[in-house]
């Protein structure tokens, strides 16, 4: 079966089957109507008809209205109006608005139709190719976009993340801040935050810890490796190769899963300082070596 599919619409039989007879030697599959109506029929079950050619003059629906309902419906398909000279200057205005690619006068050059035809092909194709390569684009700069925006969002989490573990050495209340700058800035519906050196979980202000998120939370905590259930996710958290706390984390996207494992080792650096620091020095010290290693 054919790639290029051909329909042609003429109310005389005699006509289809002379301009069939044209194309015996090239690889179209040939759908035919007599008319309008009948060609619109097949149009709907084979909407893969790439070239239309129509008579001018037929009963009830002229072949100018029946390509205006074409490129209506299926603007993509190279329409060919197949008629007289004499007629051209009657439906001058409905050929324009129909979007006709071609006119073909009769009688007709079997030559000429059949290059016409091919042309309307390559034609076709070329379109469809162009579509798809304007359809890539738009996509990659839809994901470009989308990589633009999660960037600047990890950027903004990770600031004000940093600047807490800085500025705030209350510990419940920094936990509380850093839940609080994931879940305000990205998709995450709900984190909490497990410290195992005060046993203690910390989330963010004006959520509670649902049922399954703790369910989660408490069998992270004995296998201490990542567990996952629905839209829950617990990650371990490890500094220098030692289990601190765990992190429960709510979403949909799974690309908040990328985003979850770039921010666990902030989250252990004020795990470890809760453990280990008295005046903070330790924490600015660890801070900064975080910032180095990011440049």
């Amino acid at each position: 079966m054919s790639e290029k599919k051909l329909l042609i619409v003429d109310d005389e039989i005699k006509i289809v089957d002379s301009l069939k007879r044209s194309f015996f030697d090239d690889d179209y599959e040939i759908f035919s109507a007599t008319s309008a109506a009948d060609g619109l029929k097949i149009l709907e079950d084979h909407q893969d008809i790439a070239v239309i050619i129509s008579d001018m003059k037929m009963p009830g629906m002229s072949g100018a209205e029946f390509f205006l309902k074409i490129k209506t419906l299926y603007p993509e398909k190279i329409r060919i109006i197949l008629s007289g000279y004499s007629e051209i200057s009657m439906f001058h205005e409905l050929i324009n608005k129909g979007g006709i690619w071609r006119f073909i006068s009769k009688p007709w050059n079997d030559e000429n139709l059949r290059l016409t035809i091919n042309e309307a092909f390559e034609y076709y194709n070329i379109s469809q190719e162009r579509k798809k390569l304007l359809e890539d684009l738009k996509a990659m700069n839809k994901r470009l976009d989308e990589t633009v925006e999660r960037k600047t969002k990890e950027l903004l989490v990770h600031n004000k993340m940093l600047k807490s573990i800085l500025e705030i050495h209350d510990y419940p209340r920094l936990f509380r801040h850093l839940c609080n700058a994931i879940t305000e800035i990205t998709e995450i519906k709900t984190v909490a935050i497990y410290s195992l050196f005060s046993k203690k979980t910390y989330h963010a202000e004006n959520q509670a810890i649902k049922p399954k998120a703790q369910a989660l939370l408490e069998k992270t905590k004995k296998t201490l490796q990542k567990e996952k259930t629905e839209n829950f996710n617990a990650y371990p958290i490890c500094y220098e190769q030692t289990i601190e706390g765990v992190l429960v984390a709510e979403f949909n996207n799974i690309k908040e899963d990328d985003f979850i494992n770039s921010i666990i080792f902030i989250i252990a650096i004020a795990l470890y300082d809760e453990k280990s620091t008295i005046d903070g020095e330790n924490t600015i010290k660890n801070i900064n070596s975080i910032i180095n290693a990011m440049d």
